[in-house]
């Protein structure tokens, strides 16, 4: 099929970044945005280009350049789409994986199994250290196993780097026919619900995660509910004192981690130390001082201490206790369990 990376192109087909949106994947996949955006429903707000994006577009020719280097790759242009394909299979692959190393007297020493899906991601930090430490997201995992369906190949290799530094990642994935059957059945699913003029039921999780980023906010939640989404964002935003209820799978799940390893913490001091430095840098780019969290109530302290303790000196040498004391800054996490009225707000997504 002839393809157009327009809006109304786009709408023709299902692609590989779609496939989060159809399985409700976290932190942002929704079947219901993806359902108004194919249908062409007009955006209540234009959609924003983050810099989380642009970092992406920009830093995947560097990517690809270092992948390819890494591994003696060749990387080619997208396989055609399988010839007995459903109507909506589109989307296009960040490169593909051909035999050889690259020169012109044909195959060399790189790849020998056949060609195979090469898609390059730059995550945040936080992302990208769960990511590996966990493996790939359930996301990225649904997207390859569609391009390996749809252009007949039987492997996937990622390159991912992080922009705060740089190091390459590169996990593999090899095609599941579980999987991929049951993407089929979630994207045939899909497809006939844009025929009808009912839209899907969204996930649960959504007011202050998927809603706050969404264009079609009043379209779906109505006015009030619009209004309500809007409250959040802004209180999100303004950074002010206090606990915000936060549905962000990845900080609940890193303060969830970071609690555990706290119950052996002499044996593990740098791994809390590490996760705690993760915690306060989320919660600096979600902009808030407190968290309510699926099993946490996390608040983020500024504190100013004097470092210079020495209290004998200071008494008996009080004129050089100011020339010699220095202080220090930094922000603090404190981090205890949830009351169940704490649990009644979470559930409702409101602020304390």
């Amino acid at each position: 099929m002839t393809q157009t990376f327009t809006r109304e192109g786009r709408s023709k087909y299902i692609g590989g970044s779609d496939i989060h949106h159809i399985t409700n994947q976290p932190p942002w996949g929704c079947k219901r945005r993806l359902w108004y955006e194919k249908k062409l429903y007009p955006y209540d707000e234009e959609p924003v280009v983050t810099a989380a994006m642009r970092r992406g577009t920009a830093l995947e020719p560097i990517i690809r350049k270092e992948f390819a280097k890494k591994f003696n790759y060749r990387i080619g242009k997208d396989l055609p789409i399988i010839d007995d394909a459903p109507e909506w299979v589109g989307g296009n692959v960040d490169g593909i994986i051909l035999p050889g190393k690259g020169n012109k007297n044909g195959p060399g020493k790189g790849n020998e199994r056949g060609p195979g899906i090469a898609e390059f991601k730059a995550p945040g930090s936080w992302a990208y250290n769960a990511m590996m430490g966990e493996g790939l997201s359930n996301g990225y995992i649904y997207q390859g196993q569609y391009y390996m369906w749809s252009r007949g190949v039987e492997w996937c290799h990622w390159g991912i780097m992080p922009i705060e530094a740089w190091e390459l990642d590169c996990p593999k994935l090899e095609r599941s026919e579980i999987i991929i059957d049951i993407m089929r059945e979630d994207c045939e699913e899909f497809w006939e619900l844009l025929k009808g003029d009912k839209p899907p039921e969204p996930p649960l999780d959504t007011l202050a995660g998927h809603c706050n980023n969404c264009p079609f906010t009043t379209t779906c939640k109505g006015e009030e509910g619009a209004a309500e989404i809007e409250i959040v964002k802004r209180s999100m935003a303004a950074a002010g004192p206090g606990y915000f209820v936060i549905k962000d799978e990845d900080l609940s799940r890193l303060v969830d981690q970071r609690q555990s390893f706290a119950v052996i913490e002499k044996d593990a001091k740098g791994e809390v130390g590490g996760m705690k430095g993760q915690i306060l840098d989320m919660m600096r780019d979600l902009n808030v001082e407190g968290a309510i969290l699926k099993n946490w109530k996390v608040k983020r302290s500024h504190i100013i201490r004097s470092m210079f303790q020495e209290k004998a000196f200071q008494k008996q040498h009080p004129e050089l206790y100011d020339e010699f004391c220095s202080d220090a800054e930094w922000d603090e996490i404190r981090v205890r369990k949830l009351t169940d009225p704490d649990k009644e707000l979470f559930l409702k997504g409101e602020r304390p």
